[in-house]
């Protein structure tokens, strides 16, 4: 019976890159590919730096516009795009009829900047498109044109329909369910996995780690952008103990590693690594700003504190290490918790969507 479409564009400057978008792009596609054939758009055709240009977010819409507009559209009834700037690309697909539908990981822009400043100094932000009001709105344009916008959590869903998105849709990032978890450690140790730009929120997590200054538990940050964190713990910490173990092969090497698991963003899309790590067992803090805080029930398998509350977050820091034995069954119904976010779940909830839509 009659959900196939005829075909489909999938357009992504992460497709077949090795990150946490890449992840999430292969699994987007994995899903689309189950309903019927697809059409594939990736950086090759569209990146600016993969055609000698700067890496500017207009320029990647400008060269997807090129791409379609030289393409027989006539069979294609949908377009789905992942991350970056589309808004001329979805408006060209909406004339000629083509539903769009475009996951983006939306971050607070007015948060973001000060996070920024606050670290790098004042004018220091980087992304001119976001700090301009007026090539904001330009960037914007996609998720109020696109016919679904979707969003991996409430929080950013909740901002942008704010900048005037008509539909969005809240289907979170998986997760991998790991067959065998090793229990939580007896010594405790706390773990962050993940980037290190300013909107991790890693200053206040290296601040509240600092006032509990313990000298027999380790804060362990592992990531391919470790190398920045020396600076950011000399410049924030007087105490504690921390160990940064860098790029891992696998996330349960970091997981295995700690008690708790912590991802402290002021604002961030999603935060994969949240369900990851309660896949292994391990209980979860989390920012009001992240996501992911979608994924936690605050006391029975984490803890949701306000983003950059230092005492918040410390006070429930040293919860967990002060009752071991409320924190190993906090980690079991993390465990459960997480085969609600399994990415079999997510592709599911992809295809409801795009089935949907016809």
């Amino acid at each position: 019976m009659g959900y196939r479409l005829l075909s489909k564009i999938y357009c992504s400057t992460d497709l077949g890159i090795n990150s946490s978008g890449g992840t999430v792009v292969k699994h987007e596609l994995d899903a689309l590919k189950y309903i019927d054939k697809i059409i594939e758009i990736g950086p090759q055709d569209t990146h600016p730096l993969f055609l000698g240009l700067p890496d500017i977010p207009f320029l990647i819409d400008y060269f997807t516009l090129k791409k379609l507009s030289s393409m027989d559209l006539s069979s294609v009834n949908m377009a789905h795009f992942y991350g970056g700037c589309y808004t001329e690309s979805i408006k060209y697909l909406k004339i000629k009829d083509i539903k769009t539908t475009y996951t983006i990981m939306w971050h607070d822009r007015k948060i973001s900047i000060e996070e920024h400043d606050k670290i790098n100094g004042n004018g220091t932000y980087p992304f001119i498109y976001v700090k301009d009001d007026k090539l904001f709105n330009l960037y914007c344009g996609g998720i109020r044109e696109a016919d679904c916008v979707i969003a991996a959590g409430t929080v950013p869903r909740n901002l942008m329909l704010k900048e005037g998105a008509k539909k969005v849709e809240i289907i979170p990032l998986g997760c991998d369910i790991p067959e065998h978890t090793e229990p939580l450690p007896e010594k405790f140790d706390v773990g962050y996995l993940g980037a290190c730009g300013p909107d991790k929120g890693l200053i206040y997590l290296i601040q509240a780690w600092d006032t509990l200054n313990y000298n027999d538990s380790t804060l362990i940050f592992a990531g391919a952008q470790s190398k920045m964190l020396p600076e950011l713990i000399n410049r924030y910490a007087h105490g504690g103990k921390y160990h940064i173990i860098g790029y891992v092969n696998q996330p349960g090497d970091l997981y295995n590693k700690c008690s708790l698991y912590v991802q402290f963003s002021v604002t961030e899309g999603f935060g994969m690594e949240v369900p990851e790590a309660m896949a292994y067992g391990r209980p979860v803090i989390v920012s009001d700003g992240a996501g992911a805080s979608d994924c936690v029930t605050d006391g029975v398998d984490g803890f949701i504190v306000p983003k950059k509350d230092v005492k918040a977050l410390a006070e429930k820091i040293d919860w967990c290490k002060n009752h071991p034995k409320e924190l190993i069954e906090m980690g079991k119904n993390a465990r459960e918790k997480s085969k609600r976010y399994t990415w079999e779940i997510t592709e599911q909830k992809y295809i409801d969507l795009w089935r949907s839509l016809f």
